[in-house]
């Protein structure tokens, strides 16, 4: 633990000065068009923290999300039909991140320059470790210790750091696999009873008998996406790290064992090869080129949009084992409060109403398809309602899914490791390197570029 203290203490300290060196406290006046709504404003400056303005008696919200500002539009409104004497008080400002990465860009620069926050930050799992603590980010112990017994374990664990809580659940991502049930009921195959890779890359095979030009799985060969890998080492156990941060990636069986399924299945010929984002990936899944996908649940809000045509023919199921394990998760996405925003009382009001009512679960489940962290939520008979665009396998699914969730164990220094190690599994699964060449390689750049997982 002192070592993870430490770093948290100087590595924050040595990335916001790095940040605040780079961009000389300067800020954009870009502005980004907004999502008309109910109590929302239609322009929001890109650079503003938390605004003291009021609309009328109503104190404006700041809120950073990246995708689409509908999250912020969307989550505000079931908050506040969950409790609507918070829409007479407050009024969301969404402001649109580029990505999750960008939001803790722009967090490490604001906290260098010492600006004033955003009220509500969307915030990645992976980040959680490195800005959690007192001064950086609203300890929220006090308000969701309380509840602890009303949610799913996955949605407690996701928001806690170090015995204590520091966000709001939004969404856990729990590993799913999704296919299109058309095409695989053409080529007669029975996703129960795919449990290993081999069945998988043989689902594949019969798959393409019928449909040649289709695949199982889709990624980058060069780019291979890390949330892939964390779905697969949540499963299995894997860590880069030891107890003590010394990294043991060529040691370790659980990444052993999932770089060895990865390439298995990709020399197979049943991996889409695309670049993430693109659009031929985008089209793949909207005209039958990917016929299955091994995912996370948040894919279904993606399907919707790729693909509108095809509602009723995506079905979701369980990943089979890959890796030597069952995939549990990648982590998942929270609404947290930075310590020094202005609006923090009132932040953690809607986000309260959100997140620790039953209405507010629901209400997000009808606005964007979000599971419910509460379990009475859970239990209740709007979710096993057939899914507008998925069906009835949703319900299911998803059920089974965040029973089966695990976290994997992030670093305060993630990001950096993926970009070492990303490149060598490329290597592996383009003939370029062995095994043994691709994990000793990368453990030893980590071990010389980084030395430890949480020192400094």
């Amino acid at each position: 633990m002192g070592k993870f203290k430490r770093f948290l203490t100087f590595g924050l300290i040595a990335s916001v000065m790095a940040a605040s060196a780079a961009c000389n406290s300067q800020t954009t006046t870009e502005q980004t068009e907004t999502t008309k709504g109910e109590g929302v404003k239609t322009e929001a400056p890109v650079s503003q923290g938390s605004s003291q303005e009021s609309t009328g008696e109503k104190t404006v919200i700041t809120w950073w999300v990246w995708a689409s500002t509908d999250i912020a539009n969307q989550m505000a409104k079931a908050a506040f039909e969950a409790n609507p004497e918070l829409a007479d008080k407050y009024v969301i400002e969404p402001v649109l991140i580029s990505s999750a990465t960008e939001v803790v860009q722009k967090f490490r620069m604001m906290l260098a320059a010492g600006e004033t926050m955003p009220d509500i930050m969307m915030f990645q799992s992976e980040y959680l470790s490195e800005f959690a603590q007192e001064g950086i980010l609203t300890d929220l112990t006090d308000v969701i210790s309380p509840h602890k017994d009303e949610m799913t374990m996955g949605a407690f664990n996701l928001v806690s750091h170090d015995t204590k809580q520091w966000g709001f659940p939004y969404q856990i991502k729990p590993s799913v696999w999704v296919y299109r049930a058309d095409m695989f009921e053409e080529a007669g195959i029975d996703v129960t009873k795919v449990k290993t890779t081999d069945d998988f890359i043989a689902a594949g095979k019969q798959l393409q008998e019928v449909y040649p030009e289709s695949y199982m799985w889709q990624f980058n060969s060069t780019q291979f996406p890390y949330a892939s890998l964390v779905h697969i080492l949540s499963g299995n156990g894997g860590s880069f790290f030891d107890e003590e941060g010394n990294y043991k990636l060529d040691s370790d069986p659980g990444v052993r064992a999932a770089f060895e399924d990865i390439k298995k299945i990709y020399d197979s010929g049943i991996v889409y090869d695309v670049v993430a984002d693109s659009t031929d990936q985008q089209q793949g899944f909207a005209d039958g080129t990917v016929a299955s996908d091994l995912t996370g649940t948040w894919i279904k809000n993606n399907l919707q949009s790729w693909a509108p045509d095809l509602s009723g023919k995506w079905e979701e199921a369980q990943w089979p084992s890959i890796g030597g394990g069952v995939p549990g998760g990648e982590g998942g996405s929270m609404f947290v409060v930075p310590a020094n925003s202005l609006n923090s009382e009132g932040a953690i009001e809607i986000l309260s109403a959100l997140s620790l009512t039953v209405e507010g679960n629901l209400n997000a489940y009808q606005e964007r398809s979000i599971y419910p962290s509460l379990t009475e939520a859970i239990e209740d008979d709007l979710l096993k309602q057939p899914h507008k665009y998925m069906g009835e396998s949703l319900y299911k699914a998803e059920a089974e899914a965040t029973k089966n969730f695990k976290s994997f164990r992030y670093s305060p220094k993630f990001n950096s490791e993926v970009d070492i190690i990303v490149p060598y599994l490329a290597q592996y699964l383009q003939g370029q390197a062995t095994l043994e060449e691709a994990l000793s390689g990368a453990n030893h750049d980590l071990t010389v570029q980084l030395e430890n997982a949480f020192d400094n």
